[in-house]
C-alpha cells in the first residue's frame, strides 16, 4: 500500500485514509478555485518528504505529541497562497500523512490558518502560526 493522507476534522476525529487525488479534492472544498495548482504543489511537496519543520509546535496524537511540518506554494502574502500543516506516521515502508491545517504565507515566517484549521488550540482555524 503506498503513502495515504487523513484529514483532522476539527473536533478531533479522523476521515478515512485517502490517496493525494482523494486529498486533494477534499481539501478544494476550502479554497477558491485560484488556489488550486498551490494545493496541488503543496501536497506533492507532502507526499515527496518536502515538509520542514514548524518547531515549536506539535500536534498530540494519542499519548504523543508530533513534530508538525509545513509546506508552501505560491507568493507570499498572495490570497492564493495554500500551506499545509501536518505530520507523518511510518506505516511499514510507507507514511500516513495526517493533514492538520491549510492557510496561506503571510510572510518570511508567520502563516494564517483562513483555509482550514481546528476549533481549538495552535492550529485553530483562524490562528496565526509564526516559525
Amino acid at each position: 500500500m503506498a503513502d495515504m493522507f487523513i484529514l483532522i476534522k476539527n473536533d478531533n476525529q479522523y476521515s478515512a485514509p485517502m490517496d493525494q487525488m482523494a486529498m486533494q479534492t477534499e481539501l478544494r472544498k476550502y479554497i477558491d478555485k485560484e488556489s488550486y495548482p498551490n494545493l496541488s504543489q503543496s501536497l506533492n511537496d507532502v507526499a515527496d518528504g518536502k515538509g520542514k519543520a514548524t518547531q515549536p509546535y506539535t500536534y498530540p496524537d494519542g499519548t504523543v505529541n508530533m513534530p508538525v511540518l509545513h509546506a508552501s506554494s505560491g507568493k507570499i502574502g498572495a490570497d492564493a497562497s495554500i500551506s499545509l500543516f501536518w505530520y507523518d506516521k511510518a506505516r511499514g515502508k510507507d507514511k500516513d500523512h495526517y493533514i492538520i491545517a491549510m492557510g496561506e504565507h503571510t510572510t518570511n515566517t508567520t502563516y494564517k490558518l483562513v483555509h482550514y484549521g481546528q476549533s481549538t488550540g495552535q492550529f485553530k482555524l483562524g490562528a496565526k502560526i509564526s516559525i
